[in-house]
């Protein structure tokens, strides 16, 4: 290998500054820092491939079946850390003969070949390049992890997002030059995805929607994965235009292959036709091959894989003698350059999307030699893509030889409106001024595609575009069509930045204000503050999102002085809160306790002031509202505990939530005068217990001078909640009257006070509390523990390294070794908190149940419904449900392939068993009836859920989601 295709380690031993030691540690595409390798594309001699933090081009130029050219073309894709399969992938060649493909939410920072700065490191994006990885730019942004591109035979880019696992939904998603689909990899990490879930951001178009994003056309598959388009020779008719998407859903029994279409709606799409295809095989990735065939690959079985992949091949036998599917694969196997202009001229209205593309292409190599030829086509044929073939062969040519674009302009008023679209993309992305005002006037359009494409190009007559144009397009949509504004405000962005444009943020229409408040926010201009005092609240919401989330520091004043209003949504004043906790002055802190204490705000808005004024003193390094990394420095936390302390009465007259936070927050910040306020708190017995028990422990912090009145009070409490934090206080203030407390509980106290009683001793390191740990273990040898006890109790002595207690404790663990898998286990059958439990199966990213399993319609749809299932199972199936996934599929989710004797095979899942015969569930979705006396082989594939999950879960945790589970009826 070469020198400068290794990756070496260097060490500094002596601090000098010097390297003291070299190592090479890997040559090929398997060194330290490198990825998995995601995607492949092979055109012309030459294969591109992906694997971060590298796109690689690779020759092989004497036959070998090596590559004798082995050069990274770009590097810096992939600068996070993130969930397996978010990487560089996508793949594909656009009609414009530029390299398109996608980057997962791992993020990039690219220095490109022209020295410009490409950072986007919190989201997924789509980009675009020269073959040669040369005038790189980033197409599409905000996306979470789009795995595949795929055109249209109209030029359009489409992917399918996947979803974050937190009850929202995968994305068919239309992409365009500058489109923003709004996904932050931070809000995986948010419990409730933050704005993601909140704004409603993955939704299709909806009124109220955040202004800034381009919504999806529609939610979609679970899994997506593979994508392609059908080239329009190989198959029945009625796929012509389809769309094959591989969805993946963990188990091949609900995944396969989807298969939809798209129709205008506007300057965008509607989809139509959605079928499931190729059913029950879990499919990771799609493709038609040069021979019309369509292959799919196949993970086989569950999320880890069985490391038995296989490729499979699906034809139409009736169309093997196709002549035009045999002249497609000849003319593929043969290439084209060795074509006249006049035949790769007629190649341009071939019925096979690539041969239409290839001759394109052939053509647009020539340059000048077939500039004529493809203006000729462009002008005169009558067959629509062969027009449009032409206009793109033009567009590549022009974008280097502009001269040759003089034959497009007058296309841009040809009676086909497809044809003026694509006349005026291709003359905006070779940024060819002459035609700017023909652009202008094709921004009234009758056509709305046509008015989008017009937008985008006009945007890059940067020299010569005017404003005004671009302004009337807006108003005359008046804010109806997301994918028309989105154009306006790309050229608003792209044209020279001019008074024209302030003076328009004052214009009567709210669609033209909205407008040019994207575009100040694309640019992150601090005069998008004017907008929070207009007087349309959406306007007021949208600037206070960009001012926020972008963010534009020279506007955040702006945005903290909004706290006195009352006509604010709460997505607004989520940020006004954020921007003064930011600015961290006193009057910011009075600004969030008004907001707190104010009855008429939200009580999800009271809760994050209150919470806001806790964590002044120690910032979180993440964004309050977005989760990105934005760290404040430690400071003074006086301003938050005067400002909380002169708002007291109003925080703690809110509801339940906002009491028990501020007490824990008045705690925190040793605000002493809420003493009284605390005791009163605690000594209201309608309070409910969580407010009682944070009450009792804040005055505990504060060291309040009622701290043993109320303790005592609390050991003596009706509720066993109270009373077990009474306990806890006890042992840091009374450590030997604890211990006495702890006995006689153990004997006497109701489950949970037990529980925790065995908590505490498991905590302390009294000679005395160890000798209580033992004599429940001989108990536990002596079977006479109760089960809901026995995992506390075990918990406990884990945590104590003395030969008495772990001797003991072997023993226990010994006994439960034999041939039952789930003995280990069993403790946690019983006894576990149901609502740490939701919150496991909801909020933890690790397990992610609720991406497969739905709850009262919050939730995917990959596995059983579990609405119910504490009704329908007992809670030893639950158990080995978590431990055992495999051991017993849910009906109706069970895959399996079937033989009989006849030789003929079933693949599907079974929907009903009664004893005689099989109702097995197609790939196709139709129902086959299987007599059992002609089964020859029957073979079961896997659950789709995780075998692993039990190692993700502390044996705690597992009891809580256990009966949460249990719960649900």
């Amino acid at each position: 290998a070469k020198e400068q295709d290794r990756i070496r380690l260097l060490e500094d031993r002596d601090g000098d500054g010097k390297a003291d030691t070299s190592t090479v540690f890997a040559d090929g595409f398997s060194a330290i820092l490198e990825g998995t390798g995601a995607g492949v594309l092979a055109r012309g001699g030459n294969v591109w491939y992906t694997n971060i933090p590298h796109l690689w081009l690779l020759r092989d130029e004497d036959g070998d079946g090596k590559a004798d050219v082995r050069k990274s073309i770009l590097s810096g894709f992939g600068v996070r850390v993130a969930f397996r399969g978010h990487d560089l992938h996508g793949l594909t060649m656009g009609p414009d003969g530029r390299l398109y493909f996608s980057m997962g939410d791992r993020g990039l920072n690219i220095t490109t070949a022209e020295g410009r700065k490409l950072v986007y490191p919190d989201q997924g994006t789509v980009l675009r390049c020269n073959p040669d990885g040369s005038e790189l730019e980033v197409f599409a942004t905000g996306l979470r992890n789009p795995q595949e591109l795929a055109f249209d035979q109209f030029g359009n880019l489409f992917t399918c997002d996947n979803n974050s696992d937190s009850g929202d939904k995968a994305r068919w998603v239309y992409l365009v030059d500058g489109g923003e689909s709004g996904w932050r990899m931070s809000y995986q990490y948010l419990p409730d995805r933050g704005p993601w879930n909140r704004e409603k951001l993955w939704h299709p178009q909806h009124d109220g929607q955040p202004a800034y994003i381009v919504p999806p056309i529609i939610n979609i598959a679970d899994g997506p994965s593979g994508l392609t388009f059908y080239p329009g020779v190989g198959l029945p008719e009625k796929y012509n235009d389809h769309f094959f998407l591989a969805d993946f859903r963990g188990g091949f029994a609900n995944s396969g292959v989807r298969s939809f279409a798209v129709k205008p709606k506007g300057a965008s799409f509607e989809l139509v036709d959605s079928q499931e295809f190729l059913w029950s095989i879990l499919a990771t990735d799609v493709e038609f091959g040069p021979d019309g065939a369509l292959y799919v690959s196949d993970w086989v079985e569950t999320w880890e894989g069985s490391g038995k992949g296989r490729i499979y091949r699906l034809s139409d036998p009736a169309l093997d003698n196709d002549s035009v599917l045999k002249q497609s694969r000849r003319l593929l196997r043969e290439g084209f350059s060795q074509h006249s202009n006049d035949e790769l001229a007629q190649l341009l209205a071939h019925p096979h999307r690539q041969v239409r593309l290839e001759a394109q292409f052939a053509l647009a190599s020539r340059r000048d030699a077939a500039a004529q030829t493809l203006a000729n086509v462009a002008s005169k044929s009558k067959n629509q893509l062969a027009r449009l073939h032409a206009i793109w062969g033009l567009g590549q040519i022009g974008r280097k030889q502009t001269n040759v674009l003089n034959a497009v302009i007058p296309l841009l008023a040809d009676a086909d409106a497809e044809v003026r679209a694509q006349s005026a993309k291709v003359l905006g992305e070779a940024e060819f001024d002459q035609a700017v005002h023909a652009l202008a006037e094709l921004l009234k359009d009758a056509a709305q595609r046509v008015r989008f494409f017009a937008a985008l190009a006009y945007a890059r007559m940067g020299r010569s575009g005017r404003v005004a144009p671009v302004l009337k397009m807006l108003r005359d949509n008046a804010d109806q069509d997301a994918y028309l504004r989105h154009a306006g405000v790309m050229a608003l962005t792209r044209l020279p930045f001019s008074k024209e444009v302030l003076a328009a943020a004052d214009d009567t229409s709210p669609a033209v204000r909205m407008g040019v408040l994207l575009a100040l926010r694309r640019e992150a201009k601090p005069e998008i503050a004017r907008f929070l005092n207009d007087s349309e609240p959406r306007l007021v919401e949208e600037a206070a999102r960009a001012i926020n989330d972008v963010p534009i520091p020279g506007a955040m004043s702006q945005l903290a002085a909004l706290g006195s209003r009352s006509d604010l949504s709460d997505a607004t004043l989520y940020r006004v809160i954020n921007a003064n906790f930011r600015l961290g002055q006193a009057a910011n802190a009075d600004v969030i306790a008004a907001i707190a204490a104010s009855s008429e705000r939200s009580e999800g808005v009271r809760l994050e002031a209150v919470s806001a004024l806790g964590d002044w003193g120690a910032p979180s390094g993440r964004d309050r509202v977005l989760g990105l990394w934005r760290p404040l420095v430690k400071r003074d936390l006086r301003p938050a505990a005067i400002a909380f302390r002169s708002r007291l009465a109003g925080i703690f007259s809110g509801p339940e939530k906002l009491s028990l936070t501020a007490t824990s927050v008045a705690a925190k910040l040793g605000v002493k005068e809420v003493g009284p306020v605390l005791k009163r708190l605690f000594t209201e017995s309608d309070q409910p217990w969580q407010n009682r028990v944070a009450a009792l422990e804040a005055l505990a912090r504060l060291q309040d001078p009622s701290l043993n009145e109320v303790m005592e009070s609390a050991l003596k409490d009706v509720q066993a909640e109270v009373r077990v934090a009474g306990r806890r206080v006890l042992v840091a203030a009374k450590p030997q009257a604890a211990l006495d407390e702890l006995v006689k509980v153990l004997k006497t106290g109701e489950l949970l006070e037990k529980q925790s009683a065995f908590a505490l001793l498991g905590e302390s390191q009294s000679s005395e509390s160890a000798a209580l740990l033992v004599n429940w273990l001989d108990k536990a040898l002596a079977g006479t523990v109760a089960p809901e006890m026995q995992l506390d109790l075990f918990e406990a002595a884990e945590k104590r390294p003395l030969p008495q207690i772990q001797q003991r404790l072997n023993k226990i663990k010994a006994a439960a070794i034999g041939d039952d898998p789930l003995a280990p286990y069993r403790m946690a059958l019983v006894g576990g908190n149901a609502e740490r439990g939701r919150r496991i199966f909801f909020e933890r990213t690790a397990v992610s149940c609720v991406r497969c399993h739905k709850i009262n319609d919050r939730g995917g749809e990959v596995g059983p419904d579990l609405s119910k299932i504490g009704n329908q199972q007992k809670r030893e199936y639950l158990l080995e449900a978590l431990v055992l996934p495999d051991k017993q599929i849910a009906k109706g989710f069970d895959p399996v392939v079937i033989v009989t004797e006849s030789g003929k095979v079933h693949a599907g899942i079974i929907k009903q068993n009664d004893g005689n015969q099989l109702r097995l569930m197609t790939a196709d979705g139709n129902l086959v009836v299987i007599p059992k006396a002609e089964i020859e082989e029957q073979v079961r594939g896997k659950s789709a859920m995780p075998d692993d999950l039990i190692k993700k879960l502390s044996y705690l945790e597992l009891r809580d989601l256990m009966e949460f589970l249990a719960t649900l009826k």
